[in-house]
């Protein structure tokens, strides 16, 4: 997508961010599907494409679909993660509030299907706005 105003991650960036995961948290470095990584690079252009999606909507889109196709042996959720938050440094929203435990919960969230792309967009989105990143856990409201 030459005309758009976004910049996006190549595959081989994402695969440094993940060795760089690797690196500081453990594991098994390297990709078990290089289509699935490859599509995962796609996706956010695609939401892009298809509703206009913001930033954050296509940050979020990094993310689950690194966290859904797992095209790595170890370190899907800090790729995930990782590659969601250098795509909305990359394009210039550096002012955030990212309170690091609710991030990682976040993609245990994900992970877990206890949420979904939307809601973890409006997450990023909060913490710009200076709210600290939060969402409602509606499972501990009994």
């Amino acid at each position: 997508m030459s005309d758009s105003p976004f910049l996006y991650l190549t595959m081989a960036q994402i695969q440094e961010l993940h060795d760089a995961v690797i690196e500081e948290q453990g594991g098994v470095p390297g990709a078990t599907s290089v289509a699935s990584l490859d599509s995962c690079v796609d996706s956010p252009q695609n939401i892009a494409r298809l509703k206009e999606a913001d930033v954050f909507e296509q940050a979020s889109a990094y993310a689950c679909s690194i966290m859904r196709k797992n095209p790595f042996k170890n370190g899907n959720r800090g790729t995930a993660l990782v590659a969601a938050l250098v795509f909305l440094d990359i394009n210039g929203v550096l002012d955030h509030r990212y309170d690091e435990s609710m991030l990682a919960e976040a993609m245990v969230y994900l992970a877990n299907g206890k949420m979904d792309a939307d809601l973890f967009a409006q997450f990023l989105r909060e913490a710009v706005s200076g709210i600290t990143g939060t969402w409602q856990d509606e499972s501990s409201n009994h």
